[in-house]
């Protein structure tokens, strides 16, 4: 007979053993025992995403640096970069070995308004659930202007 069992909030890496006995119609019982090993996994992953506030020029163009650590114990595959607001800032950085650091730059062009960017990275461990975090940047537009007055000349 085959049978699934399970147990929750597991915290801690254990050995599990199950053993098995049988009484046989004739003889002394009969017993077996098989163990598992059961690793408790932390996956995590942090986004860092730079400068934290700049200044462009209206029409200008805005350059972020993202950077992706993998802080957890295991490979995340995929772990992806979305980011709404700056499109270029996308990507799907593949697979990543625990402590593994990718950066990368990205532009965004003819930004006309102030806003917040969010980039979001997400990671797959072995097990689900996904792993996430983001990180802001300010985008401040400036409108340099100059303005010039001419008086009548006085003689």
């Amino acid at each position: 007979q085959t049978y699934t069992c399970t147990l929750a909030n597991v915290t801690n890496d254990f050995t599990n053993v199950a053993t098995v006995t049988g009484t046989p119609p004739r003889g002394p019982p009969v017993t077996d025992n098989d163990d598992a090993v059961v690793v408790v996994i932390r996956p995590s992953i942090a986004i860092a995403k730079t400068p934290d506030l700049q200044q462009v020029v209206a029409g200008g163009t805005v350059t972020f640096t993202i950077r992706v650590t993998n802080t957890g114990d295991v490979t995340l595959n995929p772990v992806i970069v979305s980011d709404p607001n700056a499109p270029n800032c996308n990507r799907n950085l593949g697979s990543m070995a625990s402590g593994a650091v990718q950066t990368y730059t990205c532009t965004l062009a003819n930004v006309t308004n102030d806003f917040t960017n969010v980039a979001t990275v997400t990671g797959t461990p072995p097990s689900r659930p996904h792993v996430t975090d983001n990180d802001d940047a300010v985008v401040v537009v400036i409108r340099p202007s100059i303005a010039i007055a001419k008086t009548p000349d006085l003689q």
